[in-house]
């Protein structure tokens, strides 16, 4: 198809990596998906099938990321650590599942949009922007920052949150925290003033409370490195990305699905519940059939580490508009100049620190 072709039609339009602030606009864009979106099949709102894949996909890629080893803190340290100083062997676990993943994801993404999405009404994706900013450099900075310093990136930090350790419940919280306080700083104010809001807000505090008091997984040690675990945690990440795109035409940016359960525009706040109760169900899953892939107990965050890298995730993430899935992933594949950007400099922060 001519780039020079255009369509029009009703979409959702987002401005960042990570789907968020969503625009429902009648729009003309060039043609980068094909003119079979101005059908929609189901509408998006009214497809229970909309809400299930959600959740399906969130399943894959949480037990994907459970596999990979990326909820042991050493694990995601040691590769940062390539010169042995700090953590003596070189783990390369956390880059064979990114390698595999994105392997997977790239290859696929041109056929899993060529046509429109199998469930959802219309496509929710990113523009490809080469618009680099400062504010995209810091949050990327400050992501990578966040992540060496505790050992956690947002997907992990939440299965780990789930099960009860108590390191990932102090940073997914701090995370939290942080995102919505650059949110507030970009907005000029504080979100949290609507009854959903607030609930949303207290459900997730209320289960953070639960989690730390009941932990699922208690004991053992990490697994030592594995590449056919590292390769099966990379088909299942890029399976549940891929499943996201198709099913759903959304890109899975995990600290935007987080973030935006408590904006006050709940135009999808239904399908970041489904996502998300998927990374829930995952986490219960694992911990009851295979709770050796949950254990990190060759690192553990200081208290300060968890809360001071979480809050540095939190607002990194929202300021750079995108983390590991939704720039490291979605975003390379899509060839977004941004996310190339983005994804050399949290890697290279992390790298740094």
């Amino acid at each position: 198809t001519s780039d020079k072709q255009t369509n029009t039609h009703s979409s959702t339009i987002t401005d960042a990596t990570t789907p968020g602030s969503p625009v429902h606009t009648d729009v003309r864009q060039t043609n980068e998906r094909p003119p079979t979106l101005t059908a929609p099949r189901i509408s998006m709102r009214e497809s229970s099938a909309f809400y299930a894949s959600s959740a399906i996909s969130g399943f894959v890629m949480a037990v994907g990321v459970c596999f990979s080893g990326m909820t042991s803190t050493y694990k995601s340290l040691s590769f940062f650590d390539v010169a042995g100083h700090s953590f003596g062997a070189w783990d390369a676990s956390l880059g064979v599942t990114f390698c595999v993943s994105l392997a997977i994801v790239f290859s696929l993404w041109g056929s899993l949009t060529s046509s429109a999405p199998l469930v959802a009404s219309g496509w929710d994706l990113p523009r490809n922007s080469s618009d680099v900013s400062n504010e995209l450099m810091y949050g990327a900075f400050l992501f990578g920052f966040g992540w060496a310093l505790a050992g956690y990136c947002p997907g992990p930090a939440i299965i780990m949150a789930v099960v009860g350790n108590h390191a990932a419940v102090l940073f997914t919280a701090a995370l939290f925290a942080g995102w919505h306080a650059a949110a507030a700083h970009q907005v000029g104010r504080i979100g949290l003033s609507d009854p959903n809001q607030l609930l949303v807000a207290f459900a997730i505090a209320t289960g953070l409370y639960v989690s730390w008091t009941h932990p699922l997984v208690v004991g053992g040690t990490d697994l030592p490195f594995s590449p056919r675990n590292c390769v099966i945690g990379g088909v299942l990440v890029a399976s549940g990305v891929c499943l996201n795109c198709k099913f759903n035409g959304k890109v899975t940016g995990l600290s935007g699905i987080f973030g935006y359960l408590v904006d006050p525009r709940p135009t999808d706040r239904l399908y970041r519940i489904s996502f998300l109760s998927g990374f829930v169900v995952a986490a219960f899953f694992v911990s009851w059939y295979y709770p050796a892939l949950l254990v990190s107990s060759l690192h553990t965050p200081k208290t300060w580490q968890s809360l001071f890298g979480g809050f540095a995730v939190g607002v990194g993430t929202k300021l750079g508009s995108g983390c590991t899935s939704g720039h490291g992933l979605c975003g390379v594949a899509r060839r977004s100049p941004r996310s190339l950007v983005a994804t050399a400099a949290f890697l290279g922060s992390a790298f740094l620190w």
